[in-house]
């Protein structure tokens, strides 16, 4: 595997600071990545000049990042409205090459918990009374939501695969960080056995936010992904501190077993370096370096 194919790096990291998108694509590409991933709303300024790095080699898109989260959102109009921002970034996937969407459904109007769990899992109260008590009522208020929620996704989705298909850019549902969220692994997995006979539909399986339910008892990570990975189009490789802050450089934490996790990738996934844009340049080549030893020696071995 030579460096940085079927690499990328979300946008996000360097963006805030650059003001042409060629400059930006020349340093992913100067750090060993050879895809990007972008937010719908990428400042114009920095697309025309990332239409310079494409043409000319520099860089590929591998993923455009919908934007808004209200796809199961009580109001109508919510939805309407999330439905018409996913086919902007459909639209723009088409004209930039990029192969897939990321779509978050979005959060639930329940009060959240999960910040609530996250403190007293981080004052030592892991699994003592309080936190029983909160959780027990968090999972109760959520699987009440579930059939709800589980149609108005079906029906945002069902507007939005055939402009999939004609688009041949495929739909990639974000995996949350947050209980309150949409949608849980039972309901993501109920999903796509509802949409089994499409291949436009799969999962983007961002890291982080599996490993902060993880860390709150709510799955086991590495039997969540084996559950869904067949149909994994991509994931956001990032590190977790304890117990629920992510979009740290891979390895920096010690948060997230990659070991046990990147071999249940399917080949084909798109791995995608998401970084918070505090850290360092220096550190994340370091890492890359480490990773490319780690997982593409063995793979080529």
């Amino acid at each position: 595997m030579s460096a940085g194919r079927g690499w990328g790096i979300a946008a996000a990291w360097n963006a805030h600071r650059c003001t042409d998108g060629r400059l930006m694509a020349m340093e992913h590409q100067l750090m060993g990545f050879s895809q990007m991933e972008i937010r719908a709303d990428l400042a114009p300024g920095l697309q025309e000049g990332l239409r310079r790095a494409l043409e000319q080699g520099l860089i590929e898109i591998g993923v455009i990042r919908a934007l808004g989260g209200g796809g199961v959102s009580e109001g109508a109009e919510e939805r309407r409205a999330w439905v018409r921002q996913a086919r902007v970034a459909l639209e723009m996937a088409e004209a930039w090459g990029a192969g897939r969407v990321i779509l978050n459904l979005g959060m639930t109007s329940m009060r959240a918990s999960t910040p609530e769990l996250e403190r007293l899992a981080w004052e030592g109260g892991l699994h003592g009374r309080s936190y029983v008590k909160v959780k027990l009522d968090l999972v109760q208020r959520r699987l009440a939501l579930s059939a709800t929620l589980l149609e108005r996704a079906r029906e945002v989705l069902d507007e939005l695969l055939p402009e999939a298909k004609r688009r041949r850019v495929k739909l990639a549902l974000e995996t949350p960080g947050c209980f309150e969220e949409a949608p849980t692994m039972s309901e993501l997995q109920t999903l796509l056995e509802h949409y089994a006979d499409t291949p436009w539909l799969g999962v983007w399986w961002e890291m982080g936010n599996v490993q902060r339910l993880a860390n709150l008892g709510f799955l086991d990570h590495a039997e969540a992904l084996r559950a869904v990975a067949p149909r994994v189009m991509g994931c956001a490789v990032q590190d977790v501190s304890w117990p629920g802050k992510g979009q740290w450089i891979p390895f920096s934490q010690g948060g997230v077993d990659f070991a046990q996790l990147i071999p249940l990738l399917p080949p084909e996934a798109l791995q995608v370096w998401r970084m918070d844009p505090s850290q360092r340049r220096a550190r994340i080549e370091a890492a890359r370096r480490q990773w490319e030893e780690q997982f593409c020696a063995a793979a080529a071995g």
